[in-house]
């Protein structure tokens, strides 16, 4: 017998719930904030609604979110304490810049792309994407796309 400081096992049906308020409240700032459908409030929260809704119907999108979420708070976190020491030192402006901004976005979306990967890992889908990933045209094309933005960025910074 095991002893537990508390059960939480009461707050397991919730989690559906929570991911759809979740994704629900970020969509709607998001689609407020950009103003994409106007300033009309109705239409954001409609538009919010529907995407919630979707995200939670499937399970494999929702678990992708409930995957994602907590290491989104764990980079938050680490963002958070540079800024913070970056106060310390007394300048803030100079420790996050764009380059911290880039770093945490990149890994916020390796985050993504992971949790995406571990989740749709079973399905038909996944498995012809690896079929197409893995086949003899995507390889040249891949290095190609690569080559090519090397040559356009090289470009762009020189003119």
């Amino acid at each position: 017998m095991t002893n537990h400081v508390v059960n939480l096992g009461v707050l397991e049906g919730f989690g559906p719930v929570l991911a759809f308020l979740i994704v629900f409240v970020v969509g709607f700032a998001v689609l407020k904030k950009s103003e994409i459908l106007g300033d009309e409030a109705f239409a954001n929260i409609l538009v919010s609604f529907v995407i919630a809704s979707v995200f939670t119907s499937f399970i494999g999108v929702r678990d992708l979110v409930l995957i994602t979420i907590p290491w989104f708070a764990v980079l938050l976190m680490g963002l958070f304490f540079v800024m913070m020491f970056g106060g310390f030192i007394g300048k803030p402006a100079d420790m996050v810049g764009k380059g911290v901004v880039w770093v945490f976005a990149g890994l916020l979306g390796l985050v993504f792309l992971i949790s995406g990967f571990w989740i749709f890992q079973g399905s038909p889908l996944w498995n012809g994407f690896l079929n197409w990933a893995y086949g003899s045209s995507f390889g040249g094309t891949f290095i190609l796309a690569i080559v090519a933005s090397v040559v356009g960025w090289v470009l762009v910074k020189k003119g």
